[in-house]
């Protein structure tokens, strides 16, 4: 695609831009959303991503969160604990958000609908360069209308901004594949970078995409322009780094939030029993980085006692990660089916199953297109390799780590990319 043209944005996208604006404004300002619950006997993420928000645009610094509570029930909640739980990019965002307009969760909802139609222009040159305009019109419609992508920007969670920075880019990456110069290249380091500080899961990709570019063009210039790449990433992290070094003497590139996370899902439940007296056994006592520390020794140690029996179970949980209709959020839906019909409800679970089955349709039809892509006559062009890649990496990040609905968000802009193409039977056009 070539964005000087006239025609780089035809009328059907900015059509279809207009509706996805209107339904992610619509629903953040005119639906009942969730408020924050800061009574929960287990906070949510985004009680934590609120309060150190708060406390950044307040001066406090980077502090509060999951650190400041610990998983211990018995441990005293202290604000001034600097928080290591997650990353700095959401808070920095909803904080830099609360010091224009003070603490409205509402202002974040608008902004989040507007970053929300806003990665539909990268979206649409990425499916249009691989795929050709017809496939990205329709995977455009897809996305359009897709109802996580609206539910997620009335969120305080990460959701919305992953998915933006992930198309973004994956889009900084193929343009720079397209022209090539240095300063394309730093731009993908750029984005790639926040992506990486946003959601730590997000590192293998940045090293397929490194070696999706040797594959494609093996060459010494491929190699100085993947150093600046790697360059651009690493002065990115190096302050979090050095700050978190500081602090707890030892190297966390992202965050702590893994021993946990790793833990949970060896158990394979689906939420936090903090009653469960082996959970109690390893929180007791302990800071936060202390439990994270013991979560990931016993992980390690169930692993290697019972490898086949967690096999097992990660493979059983594993479709959690794909079957969701991401109602969870949504006021009035947020209850199960079951729930439902034992009260007689009739119009709650209908609306649920329905987008529990729309999402599952476009995920297998995004699989078999997937598939379609790469059983064609020859090689696969490189552009379709990328756009394979996010799914693969995220996907198998959450084959070993725990898997909740949400976190296939982020990588449905690429799904819904090769649902088009299976809609409209278009073969890749390999354009880089």
């Amino acid at each position: 695609m070539n964005s000087g043209r006239a025609d780089a944005w035809p009328p059907a996208f900015l059509a279809l831009l207009i509706v996805a604006a209107a339904l992610r404004f619509g629903y953040v300002l005119a639906y009942p959303q969730i408020p924050l619950c800061a009574d929960c006997a287990v906070l949510p993420d985004y009680v934590m991503y609120d309060e150190v928000a708060r406390n950044l645009a307040d001066g406090k610094g980077f502090v509060g969160g999951f650190a400041a509570r610990t998983y211990d029930p018995a441990a005293i909640v202290d604000p001034r604990v600097p928080e290591i739980g997650f990353g700095p990019v959401y808070p920095m965002l909803l904080g830099a958000v609360y010091a224009v307009a003070g603490h409205r969760v509402g202002a974040v909802r608008v902004v989040q609908a507007a970053l929300s139609t806003l990665w539909l222009f990268p979206f649409f040159a990425i499916a249009r360069w691989t795929f050709g305009a017809s496939t990205a019109l329709a995977a455009m419609a897809f996305a359009a209308v897709y109802p996580a992508f609206i539910v997620y920007s009335g969120m305080l969670l990460t959701e919305t901004l992953s998915t933006t920075l992930m198309v973004t880019a994956i889009w900084a990456v193929l343009w720079a594949w397209r022209g090539g110069g240095a300063g394309r290249w730093a731009l993908a380091g750029v984005v790639m970078g926040a992506l990486i500080l946003l959601r730590s899961e997000v590192l293998p990709l940045a090293a397929a995409v490194a070696a999706l570019a040797v594959w494609r063009r093996p060459e010494r210039q491929t190699v100085w322009r993947l150093a600046l790449y790697a360059a651009v990433i690493a002065a990115m992290m190096t302050p979090w780094v050095v700050r978190n070094f500081r602090l707890y003497h030892r190297v966390i590139a992202v965050s702590a939030h893994a021993g946990d996370t790793l833990w949970i899902s060896v158990k394979g439940w689906t939420e936090w029993h903090p009653d469960d007296p082996e959970f109690l056994a390893l929180v007791r006592g302990r800071s936060y980085l202390e439990q994270q520390d013991a979560f990931h020794a016993a992980a390690v140690h169930e692993i290697l006692s019972r490898p086949m029996e967690v096999a097992v179970t990660r493979l059983t949980r594993f479709p959690d990660f794909w079957l969701s209709g991401h109602t969870g959020y949504i006021v009035g839906l947020t209850e199960s089916i079951a729930d439902y019909r034992a009260r007689g409800a009739f119009a709650a679970p209908v609306i649920k199953a329905a987008l529990l089955a729309l999402n599952t349709a476009l995920i297998v039809a995004g699989l078999i297109g997937i598939a379609r892509a790469l059983t064609r006559p020859g090689t696969p062009p490189p552009g379709v390799l990328l756009l394979l890649a996010p799914i693969v990496c995220i996907a198998a990040v959450h084959v070993v780590m725990f898997a909740a609905p949400r976190y296939q968000v982020p990588i449905m802009p690429f799904l819904l990319m090769f649902a088009g193409a299976l809609w409209l039977h278009s073969p890749p056009v390999g354009a880089e």
